[in-house]
């Protein structure tokens, strides 16, 4: 039997959700693309992962993510030469986020999307919204918390470091992180279908914080700490002033988006329990 168009449509793998979500996704990376946020393929990647959500949960959990993105993408543009003037000596890549960096942010959430499809059970959409919003509120620890007028403390030691190395905390930081986290939670409620339960709002809220507080304790610990040998700087780059700079601290195989990943996935690990446990 010949298929007609209109029930080519009503098929389960060519849905309306998919539909919304195709011209969505296409809006993000045109504008992405425009606001210098993303590279060409990292928007790429993206979009396969929001299409990857779409399929795995619906529609919902994909209008959580872009609007989530959308706030990193505000701030980014509202305090990006800001924020690029006082760290680029000192991080490794800035501007534009590339590939490695989104995979780094976005592939855990993904996975408890497709094990969601897999077992049906609603604890890892509710641990893939904690793992985007962890996702959320670094990014606006870091975009916002480097224009702090005072240098952050290091989150193991309480003494001062350089602004932009991983690590340390600032108070802007770290109630523009927590903001971060509440609004995610409010927009979560509204996006997906949650139960407007207090214990809910205030686990979403509670794991990503704490999130990204693992996430400064990796960064002061574990992640690499490099140093120039022309003007003394401390630095996450391998090279500086021209030169190799000297491995000083944490491991040198973990840069950040490593730190990143392996925070989400805690992250995550740890929302899914407090769901099974608390609720």
């Amino acid at each position: 039997m010949t298929m007609t168009l209109a029930s080519f449509f009503k098929t389960h793998i060519f849905t309306l959700d998919i539909l919304i979500t195709l011209v969505a996704v296409l809006l993000l990376v045109l504008l992405s693309l425009r606001k210098k946020a993303l590279t060409l393929p990292a928007a790429c990647t993206a979009s396969v992962m929001m299409l990857c959500i779409c399929i795995c949960s619906g529609y919902g959990e994909v209008l959580f993510l872009i609007l989530s993105y959308l706030i990193i993408v505000a701030v980014d543009t509202l305090f990006r030469k800001q924020a690029e003037d006082k760290v680029r000596d000192v991080h490794k890549k800035s501007g534009a986020r590339g590939v490695i960096q989104i995979l780094a942010n976005g592939s855990v959430a993904v996975l408890c999307t497709v094990l969601y499809a897999i077992t049906r059970d609603a604890a890892f959409l509710l641990a893939y919204i904690m793992g985007v919003s962890e996702a959320c509120a670094d990014s606006l620890a870091s975009d916002i918390g480097v224009l702090s007028k005072k240098k952050p403390v290091s989150i193991l030691t309480f003494k001062r470091i350089d602004t932009g190395i991983s690590g340390g905390v600032s108070l802007l930081g770290l109630a523009s992180s927590l903001t971060g986290c509440i609004v995610m939670s409010g927009i979560a409620l509204l996006c997906m279908d949650i139960p407007l339960r207090l214990c809910v709002f205030a686990i979403l809220t509670a794991v990503p914080f704490l999130g990204m507080l693992i996430d400064s304790v990796l960064g002061a610990s574990v992640q690499a700490k490099f140093r120039c040998c022309v003007c003394g700087k401390n630095t996450e780059k391998d090279t500086h002033c021209g030169v190799q700079t000297e491995h000083v601290g944490g491991l040198r195989f973990m840069d950040n988006s490593l730190v990143n990943l392996v925070t989400n996935l805690i992250t995550v690990i740890i929302g899914f329990a407090a769901v099974k446990f608390l609720l």
